[in-house]
């Protein structure tokens, strides 16, 4: 018993902070599923390679829309949409979520 614990306790100090925890986080604030959020990005002197860039992000971010901890349990799933305005003329629509390239409705 005694080589039991000796051998236990050689691993344990090798492992050192690489222990698997198994606490659950209960003191995290989470947002209650199914909410809405409304919020704004603003791009000053915008460049062309600017708005790809933010278009491409928003594609990546829809083929995984996944933020926050906890997404191993299903949680932090979200969906959007974007208004690209463009001197106060709406000029596109991007829409994300659903594990699926980002819907992008263009107007002329």
């Amino acid at each position: 018993m005694v080589e039991a614990e000796k051998l236990a306790k050689k691993y344990e100090d090798e492992m050192g902070d690489m222990e698997v925890s198994t606490k659950a986080i209960f003191s995290h604030f989470e947002l209650p599923a199914g909410i809405d959020l409304h919020g704004r990005i603003v791009i000053m002197d915008a460049k062309d390679r600017d708005l790809e860039m933010l278009e491409m992000g928003l594609d990546e971010l829809s083929k995984n829309p996944v933020l926050g901890a906890q997404s191993a349990r299903g949680c932090g799933e979200i969906t959007g949409s974007f208004d690209v305005v463009v001197d106060g003329e709406l000029k596109k629509k991007i829409t994300i979520g659903g594990y699926q390239p980002a819907n992008t409705d263009v107007f002329l």
